[in-house]
């Protein structure tokens, strides 16, 4: 849910395209390699994908598709523990 939240934040998604993005961390995240997995949410014409990326290699896109969000997993769970340590909620 933490991970909703961060892209909710971005202004770029809404709540149709976060029930995807939950949707696809769900079925896949398991299947993915731990090192530095990504969430990619592409929006193209009004029609999202949602991508988990297993490593920070590059990807590209055609100039008509548009990156919507781009977040390293990784770095969002670190915050995540770093504010339960801390009690920043």
């Amino acid at each position: 849910m933490f991970l909703l939240n961060k892209t909710l934040e971005t202004g770029e998604i809404g709540w149709e395209d976060g029930k995807e993005i939950i949707q696809t961390l769900h079925d896949n995240y398991s299947r993915l390699d731990q090192h530095s997995p990504s969430l990619v949410v592409l929006r193209k014409m009004g029609v999202v994908t949602v991508l988990l990326v297993s490593s920070t290699g590059e990807f590209f896109v055609d100039d008509k598709t548009k990156v919507a969000v781009l977040i390293n997993i990784e770095n969002v769970i670190d915050e995540l523990l770093n504010k339960l340590m801390i009690g920043g909620f």
